[in-house]
């Protein structure tokens, strides 16, 4: 499933232990997301009882889940269904960097870091009959995200042209 946005247009990916002796990327190929949202309010209103007024205090946070299935049984065989399931389980449980949009930046601190996030995974079962692989996988991040620092915007490959010259034959 395509998800375009600002921040691009292909599925996720996720790396563990980026720049290091074990470094691993892994494609999460026929996702389906879920969550992308912030992972509570970490916001405290202050309501004054002699006015209609009240006031907002940021406390920080700014924490991100994203989530989401990988339809394994979309592998067809049987043994790339359980290939790719271990592949990602691997990870359950670690910590990664994460990419929304694999053709674009990963997730970003205010200093313009990549993001780690704790991944949990597990697998479930399509709600029919015939019960068809999925795999659960959630992301929470360590830090507070920053959309403002570091995200490249991905360009959109064709332009839309508007012409004037529309015809019908009645």
């Amino acid at each position: 499933m395509i998800t375009e946005s600002i921040f691009g247009s292909s599925g996720p990916k996720f790396a563990y232990d980026l720049g290091g002796p074990s470094e691993a990327t892994v494609i999460l190929g026929h996702w389906v997301p879920g969550k992308n949202e912030q992972d509570g309010e970490k916001v405290l209103i202050h309501e004054s009882e002699l006015e209609s007024d009240r006031d907002f205090i940021d406390l920080g946070g700014g924490y991100w889940v994203y989530d989401g299935f990988v339809y394994l049984m979309k592998y067809v065989d049987p043994i790339l269904i359980r290939s790719k399931f271990e592949e990602i389980n691997q990870y359950n449980r670690k910590k990664v960097v994460l990419w929304q949009h694999r053709d674009g930046d990963p997730f970003k601190d205010s200093l313009g870091n990549n993001m780690l996030f704790y991944m949990n995974c597990y697998p479930r079962n399509f709600g029919t009959l015939d019960y068809r692989d999925l795999l659960y996988i959630q992301f929470r991040s360590c830090k507070a995200v920053d959309f403002s620092n570091g995200s490249t915007i991905i360009t959109q490959p064709a332009e839309i042209i508007i012409t004037d010259s529309f015809k019908t034959d009645i």
